[in-house]
């Protein structure tokens, strides 16, 4: 597993458990404690997670400062990424942006490089909220039951609203990419509403940094051959690519 993989799966451990212990995540990756303490140590230093005797906790108990803390990673990563995605987006398109950290980087990168008359539908209430102040957009958040955590909307009235909505192009991000699960999700609920919400947009664009490749998550969301594109970073292990089988990546 990768540095980055590691205090990826480090952060997320941290997010979903409130506390790690330094023994079971050496265990877990099979590399040595004093790597996975070094690991701790760095996310401690940019303030992702605080460092403990044995281990790291949670900094805030915060919905919002858990998602800042996802954002965070790899967000050099995401922007470079976001700014490929624009050239996607047309004045006048109807675009859906996920709840994922990768969206919401490109809502951000929209604000700063806006596009005329857009309509974005969103299942993101931190997508909905950074994009609340940009003039000449019209934003249509699904309803739902909406994960704190990840300000993420999903379940059947979120399903029942796609059965009416299509768009132009969709954005997707995702917790893994490897050959054998395809591309995947860290939740249920959320892949559901990916799944629905990709039928429904003439071109399918999953945004996955360089750490997603080679890793895998919970829920199997598409194959590698059901979307149109895969947007990824400047620092994407190209032999890694071609052994997963991906056709269709943009860098």
């Amino acid at each position: 597993m990768k540095i980055d993989e590691r205090r990826r799966y480090i952060l997320d451990a941290v997010n979903q458990n409130k506390n790690v212990r330094i023994s079971a995540l050496s265990k877990k990756m099979a590399v040595s404690r004093e790597t996975i303490r070094k690991d701790i140590y760095n996310l401690a230093e940019k303030g992702l997670v605080s460092a403990i005797r044995g281990g790291a906790e949670a900094v805030d108990d915060d919905p919002t400062s858990r998602f800042d803390q996802r954002k965070a990673v790899n967000q050099d990563a995401k922007r470079e990424m976001a700014q490929r995605a624009l050239s996607y987006i047309k004045d006048g398109a109807t675009i859906f942006l996920d709840s994922g950290t990768s969206s919401y980087e490109l809502a951000e990168a929209l604000k700063q490089e806006p596009r005329h008359d857009l309509s974005i539908i969103t299942s993101s209430t931190f997508v909905a909220q950074t994009l609340l102040v940009m003039k000449g957009i019209q934003i249509v958040l699904l309803g739902g039951v909406v994960r704190g955590d990840e300000g993420s909307v999903s379940g059947p009235i979120a399903l029942q609203a796609i059965e009416s909505i299509y768009a132009d192009v969709g954005f997707f991000g995702c917790g893994g990419i490897d050959e054998v699960s395809g591309i995947t999700n860290r939740y249920l609920e959320e892949s559901q509403t990916a799944k629905a919400m990709k039928q429904h947009c003439r071109t399918s664009i999953v945004l996955a940094d360089h750490s997603k490749f080679g890793a895998s998550s919970l829920v199997s969301m598409f194959k590698l051959d059901d979307v149109d594109f895969i947007i990824s970073d400047s620092g994407i292990n190209k032999d890694l690519v071609q052994h997963i089988g991906v056709k269709n990546l943009v860098v």
